[in-house]
């Protein structure tokens, strides 16, 4: 059975998509991961755009701008987009909740934005830590509702988990930063004159003042500085 499964595998055609998107949870999700995108539409390579016009899909995970970030010590790949229809809710109510879950993860690279927002929505309440990446990677996003809901995604009961990712993840958390404050600068200054009345802004302040508690309580321990750049 087990030789079996690895056949069925190797010679599936979206093998190379699943792949990404195993790599982006830690290795004990890799069961958990390959059998959420089970209920991923791959028949469907004709995108819905926003704009109502329809798209081919080569590849339904982007493998443009990986993100190579530190979780737990383990190093995580984020896709920088993917592009699935939505599965039916009937079939995913089918996986347990972790698995649940981790399709809710997967539809935050979403190419819409609405789809992004629809998702993080369901997280809300979730202390998985394997979320982290998903949700600090919209704070360096443009959509403003998205922002909202974050807030109350990260919760006093996660912001340690989140202190500690931001604290492994140094130089991506200050890339979020740059790109927090130019989208406000480009499409919310007139709405926000003031940074700090920004909701990205107090996403970043409250998310970099739990973290330097974590550096300074690890102040013998050297960051990886590193973890974030794109390969």
């Amino acid at each position: 059975m087990v030789f079996r499964g690895f056949l069925g595998r190797l010679f599936d055609p979206h093998r190379g998509d699943v792949g990404r998107l195993v790599r982006a949870f830690p290795l004990a999700l890799q069961e958990d991961v390959r059998a959420a995108s089970e209920v991923l539409p791959f028949e469907n390579r004709t995108l819905r755009l926003a704009h109502g016009q329809a798209r081919y899909v080569d590849n339904f995970v982007s493998d443009y701008r990986l993100r190579y970030l530190k979780l737990r010590g383990e190093e995580v790949e984020l896709p920088y987009r993917v592009y699935f229809e939505e599965p039916e809710q009937s079939v995913v109510s089918n996986l347990s909740e972790v698995q649940q879950r981790i399709v809710s993860c997967i539809y935050l690279r979403h190419h819409n934005g609405f789809v992004r927002q629809k998702y993080l929505e369901k997280l809300i309440g979730a202390s998985d830590h394997f979320i982290c990446p998903f949700t600090v990677q919209l704070i360096g996003e443009y959509v403003v509702e998205i922002l909202y809901v974050v807030e109350k995604l990260i919760t006093p009961a996660v912001l340690p988990e989140y202190a500690a990712f931001v604290a492994s993840n140094q130089f991506y958390w200050k890339q979020t930063e740059s790109r927090m404050i130019s989208y406000w600068n480009e499409y919310y200054r007139r709405e926000f004159p003031k940074l700090g009345d920004y909701v990205g802004k107090r996403l970043v302040d409250r998310l970099s003042g739990a973290s330097r508690a974590v550096l300074d309580f690890n102040l013998g321990d050297t960051p990886n500085n590193d973890a974030g750049q794109s390969r």
